[in-house]
């Protein structure tokens, strides 16, 4: 999972968002809610993303 595009660009929240929230249900067997609650947390510790 990469937060950028191949040419280096940064990928929008919600793309990203959503990647992590599918990986997480996937390897964590949390249902959607959980998983986009765990992505959220995840997401506004990093730079890219904190307003």
């Amino acid at each position: 999972m990469r937060c950028t595009e191949t040419d280096g660009s940064l990928k929008s929240f919600d793309d990203v968002r959503e990647n992590m929230a599918a990986f997480l249900m996937q390897i964590q067997d949390l249902s959607r809610d959980m998983a986009e609650e765990k992505a959220d947390t995840y997401l506004s510790g990093m730079p890219a993303w904190v307003e």
